[in-house]
């Protein structure tokens, strides 16, 4: 809910899987995987999917689907990625420890225009990972890469290494709470999905 991806997606038909206790519930079957023209990841911790599910994942994305991995507390180099196997989809390189606090903030920059948004929105806690040979960087937040993609297989994956964490200083404005934040979040969606999205 932090991350307003209802707000973002109205044109999805979204299913939502919680993940906790070491497993995923209602995950797609095979049918409705394969339908799907997205899947995000949402601050979940690689270590909650089976090895079959991981295959199905990568399938999926090998297949021509899009994959997007928000950050988080739990996620990526916290999120047993590379144990699981999930890492290699990530158009990033995964250290322990990745996620870091920056108090005064930093500023998105490099926003594409495509994406139809202005502002200054700031992000506190960010993993710093380093980008792969191959990927693209579409967003920074002050020196550090925050939203990355690649091709995987005839799908894309995408790796926002923000977090919706942290209290803004005065007159800051989080990107979570930032107006162009749905519209960034669509313009992701763009860049990574299938196909047209279901109605």
């Amino acid at each position: 809910q932090w991350y307003r991806l209802d707000k973002a997606l109205p044109e999805y038909d979204v299913k939502i899987c919680n993940a906790h206790s070491e497993r995923v519930q209602d995950f797609p079957n095979i049918r409705e995987l394969f339908q799907a023209k997205l899947i995000v990841l949402s601050d979940v911790s690689g270590g909650e999917f089976s090895e079959a599910q991981v295959k199905q994942l990568k399938s999926f994305v090998e297949r021509g689907g899009g994959l997007l991995v928000m950050g988080g507390p739990f996620t990526l180099g916290l999120g047993q990625f590379k144990e699981k196997g999930i890492a290699e989809m990530l158009p990033v390189v995964l250290t322990p420890f990745d996620l870091k606090w920056e108090k005064q903030g930093k500023p998105f920059t490099q926003i594409p225009s495509h994406f139809g948004v202005s502002g200054n929105p700031m992000v506190y806690w960010i993993h710093q990972v380093k980008p792969k040979d191959g990927t693209t960087i579409w967003l920074r937040a002050g020196e550090y890469p925050l939203l990355i993609t690649w091709a995987y297989g005839k799908g894309r994956v995408a790796v926002f290494t923000g977090t919706p964490m942290g209290l803004p200083l005065e007159g800051q404005q989080p990107f979570w709470e930032w107006e162009g934040w749905p519209k960034v979040v669509s313009g992701i969606a763009r860049l990574i999905s299938s196909a047209e999205v279901a109605q």
